[in-house]
């Protein structure tokens, strides 16, 4: 048994104190825990399982959080298509209906990938990371300009999809450990 199992043991045992050159120990025997299989001395603190319990549900919201923001750029980018479908195919002058039907394609593809993200969230997140990369890339060899137009937004886009691939692989991870 490790000493970070022993310690999850004893941050809610009743018999535990605080030691400030070697952290949490005994107070029955002022050393950190040297158990192997189950304290013979363990008595549950309420409070403080309780506490730990809700501090992993605040944590497991957070992750949870953070993969829907990451749902939500893929959402929020398929609305951006959208619109960009019904002005360049609809509201411009001289409009060419192909460019919006490409438009509208673009933003079904982020829609399905933000609807897929809700049952398999790490690898929708990662295919839309890699087409949002691909279309940066696309439209950047079609007109070099666009690379820097907006470049902020980009960088809001990945560094959000990219914390939320982070965090729902660790989800996927917790998810199959339990």
């Amino acid at each position: 048994m490790t000493h970070e199992e022993r310690l999850k043991s004893c941050l809610i045992c009743t018999n535990r104190t605080f030691n400030p050159r070697q952290g949490v120990v005994c107070s029955l025997t002022n050393s950190p825990a040297n158990f192997e299989n189950q304290c013979p001395d363990f008595y549950i603190d309420p409070i403080a399982q309780k506490a730990e319990e809700n501090s992993k549900a605040v944590a497991l919201e957070n992750e949870k959080s953070t993969v829907n923001q990451a749902r939500l750029v893929l959402f929020g980018l398929a609305m951006i298509y959208v619109v960009y479908g019904i002005i360049e195919g609809f509201m411009y002058q001289n409009s060419q209906l192909w460019a919006g039907l490409v438009d509208f394609g673009i933003a079904a593809v982020f829609f399905g990938l933000s609807w897929w993200s809700l049952k398999k969230p790490f690898i929708a997140l990662v295919m839309g990371l890699g087409f949002y990369g691909l279309l940066v890339l696309l439209l950047g060899l079609i007109e070099p300009s666009t690379l820097l137009y907006g470049i902020y937004i980009k960088f809001v886009v990945i560094v959000a999809l990219i914390f939320g691939i982070s965090t729902a692989r660790k989800l996927e991870i917790k998810q199959k450990n339990a």
